[in-house]
């Protein structure tokens, strides 16, 4: 493979990737979950030879957003558990499974 064949591959394969850390980025930004957040994993290609130097500052660039997310995850998880625990609370509280606790007489 050319180093012009490398370079095209390695755009497409930061192409990919960059859509990727977008979709986490827009996840932890966004005031609720969406089913459709979830990212493909990654893996370097492995038909193409080493990257290019023209592209090292994009990649720098990506895995340093990729990092800035990956940092914040912990945060958003927590608060997702939290919020499920919320839920079910919640759920217990309002299940018609349970006895009445107060009778209305006066109706």
């Amino acid at each position: 493979m050319s180093t012009e064949d490398d370079a095209m591959v390695w755009t497409q394969v930061l192409d990919d990737f960059e859509a990727n850390v977008a979709k986490a980025e827009a996840f932890l930004a966004a005031s609720t979950v969406t089913l459709d957040a979830q990212v493909e994993q990654w893996s370097p290609p492995a038909a193409a030879g080493p990257l290019p130097a023209e592209l090292h500052e994009r990649a720098r660039g990506l895995l340093e957003r990729q990092r800035r997310v990956a940092a914040n995850l912990p945060a958003v998880i927590a608060g997702m558990r939290g919020e499920g625990r919320y839920a079910q609370r919640i759920l217990a509280a309002t299940s018609h499974d349970q006895a009445p606790v107060y009778i209305d007489r006066t109706a």
